[in-house]
């Protein structure tokens, strides 16, 4: 009898450590499925297009843009032909529009230059190859005429049609009139510029 009594107790701790671990286990396992199914609701709820965060989600595509054209310089002190380089980067953001940092310079090889960096954003209606478009940009300029010197912010813009958009090489033609806001003599020295460029 004494033999049976140590048999007994161990069979009943066992019985009771076993349930025990068999009831913590299931409630164990029922907290995590109910943590999963409060997740999930909140994930379904709150995943709606007014919740669903924008930033950086369509990625702009990159181009080098270069050009040149012929120019018009007013308010410099002649009217000699003048000539238009202009190099930066430009970003098409989506179908409709882009967003450049484009540096230019114009001058008519003697006496009277223009000179300026801007920031430019083009709207382009049309969703096809071809496609009109018309733009606006700010930024710092310097102008040289009448042997003084203007710098101050400048204002720009321009219409014209970019060719070949669904190709990584760009065709623009563009037609663009900027403005310094500071003054040479005869007023507020700006450029009117007809320009053929490429994206790239």
């Amino acid at each position: 009898m004494s033999n049976v009594k140590p048999a007994i107790i161990v069979f009943l701790l066992s019985a009771v450590f076993s349930s025990s671990f068999s009831y913590f286990s299931r409630s164990g396992q029922n907290k995590a499925d109910q943590y999963l199914l409060i997740e999930k609701k909140q994930t379904t709820s709150n995943d709606t297009p007014a919740n669903r965060s924008i930033i950086a989600k369509v990625p702009a595509v990159s181009f080098t843009t270069v050009g040149f054209g012929p120019a018009n310089m007013r308010r410099f002190g002649n009217d000699k032909l003048a000539y238009n380089l202009y190099g930066g980067k430009f970003w098409m953001l989506n179908d409709y529009t882009g967003l450049g940092f484009i540096g230019e310079f114009t001058s008519n090889l003697e006496n009277s230059h223009f000179l300026g960096i801007s920031i430019s954003s083009n709207y382009y209606p049309l969703k096809t190859d071809i496609s009109p478009y018309a733009g606006a940009d700010i930024g710092l300029a310097y102008a040289r005429g009448y042997q003084k010197n203007a710098f101050g912010f400048s204002v720009g813009t321009s219409i014209g049609i970019l060719f070949f958009r669904s190709s990584t090489v760009q065709l623009s033609t563009q037609f663009k009139a900027a403005v310094l806001l500071d003054k040479l003599p005869k007023g507020h020295p700006g450029s009117l510029q007809f320009r053929l460029g490429l994206l790239f």
